[in-house]
């Protein structure tokens, strides 16, 4: 692959996990959540979750006051003092689990688990951030590594044979 070629099949290291949000969003008809507003995640779920019930966390001041104009409608952005505190024990349909510190991660997810039905986490790969102990128990997973930082669904309810077909087409 020449180093054009190479170019051309970057996707933006902030962008990656919207391949399986997406079809994660557009396969599901309930609530939506989001831990760590983003340039691209947060217009992309305000835009493709008109009429649903949407919430969108965020940890840091300055992040918030960048996303909070998008609190409108059925879409409501928090920011988040103190992640211990959010109300996420409850039923979601779809979760993206990608907020700071990263370190908060592996317990979102664990708090997310019997709540959501499928979780969307972004930057598996890192292990740093200690994701897979809390990733391997669930009964089913697909992974999207085509493009670094990858991205894990898992699902202790929904098998993901349809999302299967997705990641393919990334490397899974």
């Amino acid at each position: 692959m020449t180093l054009e070629n190479r170019a051309q099949a970057r996707l933006n290291e902030f962008a990656t996990h919207l391949p399986l949000l997406l079809a994660c969003v557009s396969n599901t008809h309930g609530s939506v959540l989001e831990l760590g507003c983003g340039s691209y995640s947060t217009p992309l779920l305000h835009a493709v979750c008109l009429g649903r019930e949407l919430w969108s966390y965020e940890g840091s001041a300055e992040w918030y006051a960048r996303f909070k104009r998008f609190h409108r409608g059925s879409h409501r952005v928090q920011l988040a003092s103190n992640w211990t505190d959010i109300p996420i024990e409850r039923p979601w349909d779809v979760a993206l689990v990608d907020h700071s510190p990263a370190a908060r991660r592996a317990v979102e997810v664990t708090r997310l688990r019997g709540h959501a039905r499928l979780i969307v986490v972004h930057d598996t790969e890192h292990r740093l951030y200690d994701l897979e102990p809390v990733l391997a128990p669930f009964k089913h997973r697909v992974e999207w590594r085509a493009y670094s930082p990858w991205t894990s669904v898992v699902s202790d309810v929904d098998d993901l044979a349809w999302l299967a077909d997705v990641a393919s087409g990334g490397g899974s």
